[in-house]
């Protein structure tokens, strides 16, 4: 059925005169061609029935009603392809107050190529009664035929498979609407009121990418963006200009159960001690202050600086003793291995650095 089905449908698509048809040709070409390949005896006025008056006067009638033992299964409403109106409200409303009047589980309004799929027993106005959509001019044949066996064969209109598939579908499309009309207002919500375990993913996020740790005000401040996030202590331009370097210093999260070890080559001198903070400063005394600082390095911000910058980060600047310098030690053991390999790679320094576990 299915290989058929597919050949049928590319078969349309490919019609170069299907925008002369009218109501009747339509029928005829498409909806009545569809049918008998999906299991309907087209002939038969007993299982398809044109022209199917809803009251006795004859004045209510849909273009064609599927029966299975003489009950009413699915009501299908037919327009002219060039009918480009399918969502006028009358002919969607008309066809649901059919449908509901005559007991009908599923109905379908079409004008050959877009099929409109309601249950129209369902509550709501005829927009939340809709479950699907088929467009053969527009989606893959494969898929459309997948779709309309599933909804309109005769085997699973009678079993009620049709039903169950259709009633998923809406229920599936209701999810998905709720889904989108929350997000916003949970996103709005979560940066006007962000939560303590929201404002940390963000800052070891921020960690892992750069470096360094925003506190949770930083982080706050970004978030409400109330105000523009600036360091309490600007620095010069002139020393802004001065931060670039061809140093590339790579992302980096904390270790706080781990200790550096350098050392010197020929066993020169060996900097092993009880805190990693402590072994990078005092290895990068021996380089010389001076001879670093000229580097300009930057990972986000200065890593020795004339002055105790405050981006936001928890821990912030210490002073070099001796020196009018200030050093940057918001980051963890990797990072710090990972700025004195660098920095004696640029000083034409050679040192070995190894990361150890604290005792």
């Amino acid at each position: 059925m299915k290989q058929k089905l597919t050949l049928a449908i590319d078969t349309i698509k490919e019609s170069k005169d299907l925008f002369q048809f009218d109501e009747q040709a339509t029928k005829q070409t498409i909806i009545l061609r569809l049918l008998s390949i999906l299991g309907w005896d087209i002939f038969n006025r007993n299982e398809i029935f044109p022209e199917y008056f809803i009251d006795e006067g004859k004045l209510k009638r849909v273009d064609y009603a599927l029966r299975i033992k003489n009950a009413n299964k699915v009501f299908i409403e037919v327009k002219r392809i060039k009918e480009d109106d399918l969502d006028k409200q009358k002919h969607q409303e008309q066809l649901l107050e059919y449908s509901f009047n005559a007991g009908v589980p599923l109905s379908i309004l079409t004008n050959g190529l877009t099929w409109w799929f309601y249950l129209p027993l369902k509550e709501g106005d005829w927009k939340k009664r809709k479950f699907f959509t088929i467009d053969l001019k527009s989606q893959n044949s494969d898929e459309i035929s997948d779709k309309i066996i599933c909804f309109l064969s005769k085997e699973n209109v009678e079993n009620g498979n049709s039903i169950r598939s259709a009633e998923d579908s809406l229920q599936g499309q209701k999810k998905q609407i709720a889904i989108d009309e929350s997000l916003p207002v949970i996103w709005k919500n979560l940066l006007s009121n962000p939560s303590p375990d929201f404002i940390q993913l963000l800052a070891d996020e921020t960690e892992k990418n750069c470096g360094f740790r925003p506190s949770d005000d930083y982080v706050l401040k970004f978030l409400n963006n109330k105000e523009e996030i600036k360091e309490e202590d600007d620095y010069d331009e002139q020393y802004e200009d001065n931060l670039k370097t061809n140093l590339s210093i790579g992302t980096d999260i904390r270790a706080d159960q781990t200790i550096l070890k350098v050392v010197f080559p020929d066993g020169r001198k060996t900097i092993n001690e009880n805190k990693a903070i402590d072994t990078f400063i005092n290895t990068i005394r021996i380089f010389g202050v001076d001879r670093v600082k000229k580097l300009s390095i930057t990972g986000g911000a200065p890593l020795i600086s004339d002055k105790p910058f405050n981006v936001g980060v928890k821990k912030k600047y210490k002073q070099l003793s001796g020196t009018p310098y200030y050093i940057n030690i918001n980051h963890g053991t990797p990072l710090k291995k990972d700025y004195l390999e660098r920095i004696a790679k640029a000083l034409n320094e050679k040192i070995t650095v190894q990361i150890e576990s604290r005792k």
